[in-house]
Formats: structure tokens, sequence, C-alpha cells
């Protein structure tokens, strides 16, 4: 699944923020699943020293009832 959002900055004006989010799950014998993320975040006018984007990886092991 993955999903994109680009919205304005409600206090600056010019400043973009986008965030992109995608997720793959994989699901394993006996009702346990790994799920796989990667998230990537842009700001066009970042924080003093801060960069214009971040990106965050994630991993997921778990069980459903």
């Amino acid at each position: 699944m993955s999903r994109a959002v680009v919205y304005p900055s409600l206090t600056e004006s010019g400043r973009w923020r986008t965030d992109f989010n995608l997720d793959v799950n994989y699901d394993l014998p006996l009702d346990f699943f790994i799920n796989f993320g990667l998230s990537l975040n842009y700001d066009s006018q970042p924080a003093q020293g801060g960069d214009e984007t971040d990106y965050i990886f994630q991993t997921t092991v778990g069980w459903s009832l």
C-alpha cells in the first residue's frame, strides 16, 4: 500500500511539505506476518541546519489473532 500527501504550510508562505509512505506486508505461517515500510518526508524550507528530506525505514514482525 502506498500514499502520498502534499500540503502547504499554514503559517509560512511558499513552504510546502510532502509525505510519501510505502508498506509491504507478507503473511507467514501460523498467523504471523512481517511488514516492511518506507516513509519519505520533504520540507521545502527546513529549519536552519536541517535536511529537506528525511527517510524512515521500518520492519515489523507480528502475530494476528
